[in-house]
This record gives structure tokens, C-alpha cells and sequence, in this order.
């Protein structure tokens, strides 16, 4: 099938998360706190996150928890080192869709927060390959939404990090052929928050919160929309509690 394009000149809405749409990290600020309020009333359904206990996956279940989901956390891992009562965990590899299949059944949402650095052909299979799999797999399954969580748009030279953007713009096309009125794609930049890595826990929002601040001030807009390579490099940073709620919500 052929991918699902963007058309060139839609008007951001917000709360809005449409395959159309895809958001980049200032969007989706702005949409969070509107779409978490929607969901006050929603109905009890089953989201299935795909990398659960990551540092975006563990917010977004948190997140549909808070909205009243049945929340489903599938990874490698399996739990995270704190776990959320409320979510079920259970071991699947992003790259085995027979591995985690069984999980879809009766699923009304997927979200993939699935995504790695490394070597490049690691990252085209992580950031690209996994998911088209995973997306081609939900829809196969009957489930009705799929999230993906990608990566800011990016114009820096084509031989820095191609593994990486690369994968997420056909993990993108995937998504969105297969989803063409019910997928979304989110693009956030640099995602601040306090992140686990082993023991350690690094307070990434030290560094994040005030770059998004002076980001969004003086000539940095206009710097980002008019010097070559600045387009990802200079994109506001966000904060994970933020991608998390849009990731539950979308």
C-alpha cells in the first residue's frame, strides 16, 4: 500500500492526534493537557505498550493507567525496576511479533515506544524494522489505534546517525499505511525527565527544562527554521511526562 502523506498545509488542532498530524515535540505541550482532560470519561479499554519499561514507555502506561486503561507493558525486560501496580507485565521481542501477538487480542490501542542507538544496521532494525513489524502485526490483529513515538524531523547531514532517522521515517510510513485514519505519530525532540539507566537514575531535566525555555526565546525560532542542520538540534526540548500523556491519549 502506499504510505499515508501528510497533506502540506493542515492547521495544528489541538487534542487532536490524527495520523494526518504527525507532532513534533511543541505540539505536543500543548495538546497533552487537553487530551489527558478528555479522557476523564472514557471507557475502560486495553492498551498494549510495546517497550513499557523504557524511560517513554514507563509515562505512557502511567498515563493510560491514570485514564482508566487496561494497560498491557510488553518488553524484553519485562517488569521496570519500579513497577506500576496497575500494569500488567509480560517479556516479548519487538522483532518476534509471534513473541507478543497473543497480547493483542481484544486490544483497542498499540503504542510502540520502541527505539535504540548503536551501530546502524542495529538501529535500522530497532527504530525501523521492529516497528513496521509491530504495525503490520496490531493491524493484522483487528486492533482499531496505533501510537508510534518517533523522532524530531530532521535536517542534519545524511551521514550523522542515518540508521537511526532513517528507521523511524519507515517505521512512519508503515504506521500510517496501515492505520491511514487511526494512526499517530509522535516526534518529539530531546526528552528530559529523570531516567534510569542501571542503578542510576539521571536527572535529564536539569539539562532539559531550561534548554526548552531559551529554545523558545530570541532568534533560537528562527535560527531553527532558517539555518541549514538546525532543524532537530535546536528543537525544544520536552518533557517525558508530556510524550507520555500524548502517547496515552492519542
Amino acid at each position: 500500500p502506499t504510505p499515508h502523506t501528510p497533506p502540506p498545509h493542515t492547521t495544528p488542532q489541538p487534542a487532536q492526534f490524527t495520523a494526518r498530524e504527525p507532532m513534533l515535540a511543541s505540539r505536543i505541550l500543548r495538546c497533552a493537557a487537553a487530551a489527558a482532560a478528555e479522557g476523564a470519561g472514557e471507557a475502560r479499554r486495553v492498551v498494549v505498550v510495546l517497550g513499557g519499561s523504557g524511560y517513554i514507555g514507563q509515562r505512557v502506561c502511567r498515563s493510560a493507567a491514570d485514564r482508566g486503561a487496561t494497560v498491557i507493558s510488553l518488553s524484553r525486560s519485562g517488569a521496570p525496576r519500579s513497577p506500576d501496580p496497575r500494569v500488567t507485565y509480560a517479556t516479548a521481542d519487538a522483532l518476534e511479533p509471534s513473541s507478543y501477538l497473543p497480547h493483542l487480542a481484544g486490544a483497542e490501542a498499540v503504542v510502540s515506544c520502541v527505539g535504540a542507538f548503536g551501530s546502524d544496521a542495529h538501529m535500522r532494525r530497532v527504530n525501523g524494522e521492529a516497528n513496521v513489524l509491530a504495525a503490520g502485526a496490531a493491524s493484522d490483529a483487528g486492533v482499531l489505534r496505533f501510537v508510534f513515538v518517533s523522532a524530531v524531523e530532521s535536517n542534519l547531514p545524511s551521514f550523522l546517525l542515518p540508521g537511526y532517522f532513517q528507521g523511524k521515517l519507515s517505521a512512519e510510513e508503515a504506521v500510517l499505511s496501515s492505520f491511514p485514519e487511526t494512526g499517530t505519530v509522535l516526534r518529539p525532540s530531546f526528552v528530559y525527565g529523570t531516567r534510569d539507566v542501571g542503578p542510576l537514575s539521571l536527572p535529564l531535566w536539569g539539562l532539559g527544562r531550561p534548554l526548552e525555555l531559551a529554545f523558545r526565546l530570541g532568534p533560537v525560532p528562527w535560527a531553527r527554521r532558517n539555518v541549514p542542520g538546525m532543524k532537530a538540534l535546536l528543537a525544544p526540548p520536552v518533557s517525558v511526562d508530556a510524550v507520555g500523556a500524548a502517547g496515552a491519549a492519542a
